[in-house]
């Protein structure tokens, strides 16, 4: 009688990504640590048949082991014949003020992830990154968002599709074919083929929160309450619908509470070439009343997340005074007459710019001047609010320039024939924000303020019956 077959190591039942009918179809990056989660993913996915290609990040945060990590990962796909991109970082040189470390990694990688998916897109084919966040990594996530007070939106855990922007401005699907999977079901995995990884030893370390999740609080919860998991993965699902009708719900609430201003040209030569430029938000007070307290700060909270608010600051905003600023990031939200203005914040260190007859660029914007004959000046009622027309008799050109408003600025606007009047309560007047004064340009000169640009030219630099000559001055968001 022949000898019984030896039974096959069992597969990680992996679905398949969208629009995939079969694994030779799949293409996708997979990020690669060299630990037992992301060795199984890539040697799941392999052998499934789909085409991959390995991503590794070395942070250069743990001296020798994580040159030892990067070894080890690029033995393993010298071994499975899998093509492999390497990225090193100084991560710590890397850390935006305020920013945790992991915080920084993450963005770096993901960062990362979302070029080489572009870089690597075949022919028009967009490429996910695979990650190998499990079951587990899930519920611990759901437990740090819980006892860190949590709003709805960090009870919904990961998602096995997510959609990364990097901060260039570049999208990546995100995609975690383990999500259902708990970690014992990859040690099984790993064991029955043999797979070798690398081990982290900060992951034993219970000073980091998710650790002392992983390794004190879990196990306790599972012995007391042995469907721990189960009913963990229930919360998150229970949570993804809620969300999805909160989802619904702000829609409808943003077409009457909530609308998106294109920046203008000015504006846009106040922001560095590297941001990327946005619509401002204005959230009008009048039409956010008509719903209750609690569902004000429900809506806020969940319109300003995207951009570092929660419900906290929510809380502090409804109460807030007018004039009052909350930094988000790149962003300044400001109380105003009326409502809330959100809107990205000016470069910093801005300086003076010395301006000559032609083009040049400004920020994100470029300014154009012209002399012309009054003969052809377009007529003053016609222009934009990016431009302006002054007489050329008023200006010490040599020292002509364009700045932003200082604390203090006054002159004589458009209309006043004596005195003068702050900029700032001229800008009051018109209403604007506080985060439009701190976006407030002026053409000057060595006697002081030609035009507030953007709202109105000085008196002394209008056009008069004996005007000879004119400048034409005009933002423009071409480049």
């Amino acid at each position: 009688m022949p000898a019984a077959s030896r039974p096959a190591p069992f597969a990680l039942p992996l679905p398949l990504p969208p629009r995939a009918k079969r694994w030779d179809e799949v293409a996708c990056l997979v990020a690669v640590s060299g630990g037992l989660d992301s060795v199984c993913l890539l040697h799941a996915l392999r052998s499934a048949g789909a085409r991959v290609v390995a991503l590794h990040c070395n942070f250069h945060l743990r001296g020798s082991a994580s040159d030892g990590d990067e070894a080890f990962v690029r033995q393993l796909c010298r071994d499975w014949d899998v093509p492999l991109r390497v990225m090193g970082f100084d991560t710590v040189a890397e850390a935006l003020a305020g920013e945790s470390i992991e915080m920084t990694a993450r963005r770096l990688r993901y960062d990362w992830f979302a070029a080489e998916a572009a870089a690597l897109a075949r022919d028009g084919e967009a490429l996910s990154v695979a990650v190998a966040h499990h079951a587990d990594d899930n519920a611990e996530t759901v437990l740090l968002h819980l006892l860190r007070g949590t709003g709805l939106h960090g009870l919904t855990g990961m998602r096995t599709l997510h959609t990364y922007v990097s901060s260039a401005g570049q999208a990546v699907v995100v995609w975690r074919p383990l999500l259902a999977l708990p970690r014992r079901t990859l040690q099984a995995y790993a064991a029955a083929h043999g797979l070798a990884w690398r081990t982290d030893a900060s992951n034993a370390d219970t000073a980091y929160r998710r650790n002392a999740i992983r390794h004190a609080l879990l196990p306790v919860m599972r012995q007391h309450f042995p469907a721990t998991d189960q009913s963990l993965a229930r919360l998150v699902d229970n949570m993804q619908s809620a969300e999805a009708l909160v989802t619904l719900a702000m829609r409808e609430m943003c077409r009457s509470v909530v609308s998106e201003v294109g920046l203008s040209a000015a504006v846009r030569a106040t922001l560095s070439p590297a941001t990327l430029p946005q619509p401002d938000l204005r959230i009008a007070a009048a039409a956010l009343a008509a719903y209750s307290p609690a569902e004000q700060r429900a809506f806020l909270a969940e319109l300003l997340r995207p951009y570092g608010g929660n419900d906290d600051l929510c809380r502090r905003l409804l109460s807030a005074r007018q004039g009052a600023c909350f930094p988000l990031g790149d962003r300044l939200l400001c109380v105003a007459r009326g409502g809330f203005h959100l809107g990205l914040c000016p470069a910093a260190g801005r300086a003076a710019v010395s301006l000559r007859l032609g083009t040049q660029p400004v920020g994100q914007s470029v300014l154009h001047i012209a002399s012309l004959t009054m003969a052809q000046a377009p007529d003053v009622r016609s222009l934009p609010p990016d431009a302006a027309l002054i007489d050329v008799a008023a200006v010490d050109v040599p020292t002509l320039c364009l700045r932003p408003v200082a604390e203090g600025d006054r002159f004589a606007p458009y209309g006043m024939p004596r005195g003068t009047r702050l900029v700032s309560d001229i800008l009051t007047a018109r209403r604007r924000s506080r985060l439009d004064k701190t976006r407030a340009l002026c053409v000057a000169d060595a006697h002081g303020i030609l035009w507030l640009v953007g709202e109105t030219v000085a008196q002394r630099a209008a056009l008069t019956a004996q005007t000879e000559r004119v400048l034409q001055l005009t933002f423009s968001a071409e480049k």
